[in-house]
């Protein structure tokens, strides 16, 4: 790696030279490439005893870094189903922060409450093929999964569509 950055900085240099002067150097000119060093292999006395088995390294995300848990999104019954398109009566949810739609359902959320950091509590109202009617939810997402629900009643569990 070290090499290849020299030879880069070589080239480089040689081509700005060139672009400065509008000439190439003179022949008295010297022109020094550094070579790689040459690295020695490795041998088992020089690496030292490998009576244990080196546990492999792994990077966790640090906490901060986790990408945070999120409704939003398009969730269906099955991955088929995220392939329909909202004209379909068998739609995909589209959920945002303000509401959701899926096919003739249109709902606009007054209010979302977020009491745990994955579930999240929305009232609003809704039109249902036109009839309109409050609506209070609960949205829970589990790994790539939504659970609805209403006070004891649960949905089956929705997927996060790609």
């Amino acid at each position: 790696m070290k090499w290849t950055l020299a030879v880069s900085i070589a080239a480089l240099s040689f081509g700005l030279l060139i672009a400065c002067n509008g000439s190439e150097p003179s022949s008295d000119a010297e022109l020094t490439v550094p070579t790689p060093p040459i690295e020695e292999p490795v041998t088992e006395e020089a690496a030292g005893p490998t009576s244990e088995a080196a546990e492999p390294v792994t990077e966790s995300e640090p906490e901060s870094l986790a990408e945070p848990v999120s409704i939003e999104g398009t969730w269906g019954t099955s991955l088929a189903q995220c392939a329909n398109f909202q004209e379909v009566m068998d739609a995909p949810m589209i959920l945002t922060m303000e509401g959701y739609d899926q096919h003739e359902t249109h709902c606009t959320f007054d209010t979302v409450v977020q009491p745990t950091p994955n579930s999240w509590k929305a009232d609003g109202s809704c039109s249902v093929e036109g009839d309109d009617q409050p609506m209070s939810m609960t949205y829970t997402v589990e790994g790539d999964q939504l659970i609805q629900s209403v006070e004891d009643f649960e949905w089956a569990p929705l997927v996060r569509c790609p």
